[in-house]
Parts: structure tokens; sequence; C-alpha cells
């Protein structure tokens, strides 16, 4: 038995439209557009930043916060949008693809990794908190290019492949 966990074909543009309308969100975050008022709304926090146990500091259970939603509403774009390109369908989902797909996902996963081994060996303090900011969303960009590459130069030699 075959499991195909793939999603179907139509779901792509609207994955790449996630993808790429949480880049430019993240974009203008990263350029300092990140106190866009309408966005300041109070949010339902899990987790502190710390564990301060003196009488005075908030309780450690679940609160609300103001917070500006803007860089929560870029990731989740982000890892929507790609994760839905990713794993949808090509139009002609046939064995070779699904050999590219888990070829492209291998590689992916080893570059991904290795940039993240090079950034805990050499990048520290507030950096590598952006490294790894970074690298939630690399395997998936790795993988996206990768995998489309390989895609388009098949097309290039043999056009009738999908």
């Amino acid at each position: 038995m075959v499991a195909n966990f793939l999603l179907p074909n139509r779901w792509k543009p609207f994955g790449w439209g996630l993808l790429l309308f949480g880049g430019a969100l993240g974009l203008l975050f990263l350029l300092g557009y990140d106190d866009i008022g309408w966005l300041n709304i109070k949010v339902p926090m899990l987790l502190h930043a710390g564990l301060d146990l003196s009488p005075d500091s908030q309780p450690l259970g679940p609160s609300f916060q103001e917070n500006n939603i803007l860089d929560e509403l870029a990731l989740v774009f982000l890892i929507i949008g790609g994760v839905v390109a990713a794993f949808a369908k090509v139009e002609v989902e046939d064995e070779y693809t699904m050999q590219l797909r888990l070829a492209s996902l291998v590689w992916a996963t080893y570059v991904n990794y290795a940039i993240l081994l090079l950034g805990v060996l050499f990048v520290y303090d507030l950096s590598f908190f952006w490294v790894m900011v970074f690298n939630t969303f690399t395997l998936l960009i790795f993988f996206l290019v990768r995998f489309h590459w390989e895609l388009y130069q098949t097309r290039k030699i043999m056009p009738y492949a999908e």
C-alpha cells in the first residue's frame, strides 16, 4: 500500500500566494515597519520570557498581552504557504516526480542542517536568534527551489515530462 500525503494540485497557486504575501509581510517587519497601529491587539500568551518568581511578576499561567501581530502573520503565512506550495502535487505526479521530490527533500535537509551547524558554531547572541528564525523557512525554501529547478531541467531535456 502506497500512502500519498500530497495536497491536490489546485492548492499550489494558493500556497504560492500565501508564501509571497508572508514574505512581503516579513520584509516589512525586517525593514522596521513593525508598529502598524491596527495590528496591535490583545493575544493569548502561553509562555513568558522568563521565570521571574518574585511577587510582582506576571503569573506563570496563560494570560493575554497587547502585541503587534505583524511578525506572527508573516510567519503563519510563510509556514502555511510554504508547506502547501511544497507539498501540492504537480500536474502529472508520477514515479519520477516522487523520486525527484524525495531527492530534493533530502538535499534540502542536508543543506538546511549544514547551515544550522555553521550558525551554532560561528554565530552568537541575538544574531543566533535570527539564524534560527530564518532557519525555520530555509528547509522549505531550499526544497522548493531544488525541486522546481530539477523539474525545469527535466522539461528542458524532455518537453513531454512534467
